[in-house]
């Protein structure tokens, strides 16, 4: 990043984030302001539908198999917790489907009641969404799109708290600093605990969908700022 920061300097070059944590990582680095995040679009409107839908106490992680996904501490948050976890993720390389095999492998050895899901189709990704109480995600995200999509869809989201996850999950009680927190998280979640929080994550969730993209990208093209 050093290097192709020498670039970024040039006072032509509008610095536009995807967070706000982007923004302090990439001001850091090239030492002057960024324009504020401009997150990218979520199709929040979209996935709205699934909000009613009926759920059972399971929980889903969305998230291409990658060392930096965690899918592994998923795996543990989730057998510690007692709850089922669906794993939906991209398979690209062999580097992916060697760790998928891993993942799966390891929750097979340890007990935990997890199903992959390789390249799973958009419709099949709706429905892990719409039929699960929680959305787990163990892994630091610059913004985290998966993660406003699980919100999108009515899952109640327990999410590290760290890197941008502040910015998609505003509420503290929503986030976890170790696998033991965020397993009893997980488990008062999946028991509707904190059901009461769901239609401020929607409403929150909203500032971050496709339309509200368009009107940030058009006021800074047109130099109105955002």
């Amino acid at each position: 990043m050093a290097r192709r920061a020498r670039g970024l300097r040039d006072p032509r070059v509008t610095l536009v984030p995807n967070s706000e944590f982007t923004r302090g990582r990439v001001e850091a680095v090239v030492g002057r302001a960024a324009h504020p995040a401009a997150y990218p679009p979520v199709d929040v409107a979209g996935l709205a539908g699934l909000a009613g839908a009926a759920r059972g106490r399971r929980a889903v992680t969305v998230g291409r198999f990658a060392p930096g996904k965690r899918h592994d501490a998923s795996v543990r948050i989730a057998r510690a917790a007692g709850v089922p976890l669906d794993i939906a993720g991209g398979v690209l390389n062999g580097d992916h489907e060697a760790l998928a095999d891993s993942v799966g492998e390891g929750a097979s050895r340890s007990g935990a009641d997890v199903t992959l899901h390789r390249n799973a189709p958009r419709g099949r990704l709706a429905g892990l969404l719409a039929s699960s109480k929680v959305y787990l995600h163990a892994g630091p995200e610059d913004f985290g799109i998966s993660v406003v999509e699980g919100i999108a869809a009515g899952c109640v989201p327990i999410v590290p708290d760290d890197s941008a996850h502040p910015e998609t999950v505003p509420f503290a009680e929503l986030r976890y600093g170790t696998e033991e927190e965020a397993a009893r998280k997980v488990r008062a979640a999946a028991g509707g605990e904190y059901d009461s929080y769901l239609p401020r994550l929607r409403e929150h969730a909203r500032r971050f969908d496709e339309p509200e993209f368009h009107r940030r990208m058009l006021a800074l093209v047109e130099g109105r700022g955002a």
